[in-house]
């Protein structure tokens, strides 16, 4: 903090995986490296602004087709203002604030809900148990079928 009043510091470096750990829980991601961290801080009254670049690579497995593959997070440019006083005050011991849970906060809040391998990926190829079934939900509808056509066959 004194450095921060006298002029604005570069900050590089990375965070662990261990470090960006939580309490998600998704089967579809994991962490596939530390997150590399490019910011300046400013002081900025009774709040550090910080600038710059987060990046991370993740192990991913697709939502529709559940094929492993691998994806880059990059936040860039990423802009954040870090509170001093108030309720939503950074951990400050001694001279030194503690940035982790803002990083980790904005890296969850910017995963993928649903990661795809591919934009147009089809999900797992199937075949129909028997007979046509025209409105199987991984293979495209044919021409002049109707998409309501399940629907039109349902008997209550």
């Amino acid at each position: 903090l004194p450095q921060l009043t006298r002029q604005a510091l570069q900050l590089n470096g990375e965070l662990s995986r261990d470090d960006l750990a939580s309490e998600r829980t998704d089967e579809l991601l994991d962490w596939g490296g530390d997150l590399t961290y490019r910011l300046l801080a400013q002081r900025v009254g009774v709040v550090i602004r910080l600038e710059g670049s987060l990046a991370v690579d993740l192990a991913c497995q697709c939502a529709r087709c559940l094929k492993p593959f691998r994806q880059r997070l990059a936040l860039d440019p990423w802009t954040l203002e870090v509170p001093l006083d108030g309720e939503d005050a950074a951990e400050v011991r001694g001279d030194l604030v503690d940035l982790t849970p803002f990083l980790r906060e904005d890296t969850v809040l910017a995963l993928p809900q649903h990661p795809l391998c591919d934009t147009g990926c089809r999900g797992l190829s199937s075949t129909p148990p028997r007979g046509d079934r025209e409105t199987d939900a991984n293979c495209p509808p044919k021409a002049g079928v109707s998409a309501w056509l399940a629907l039109d066959r349902l008997k209550l």
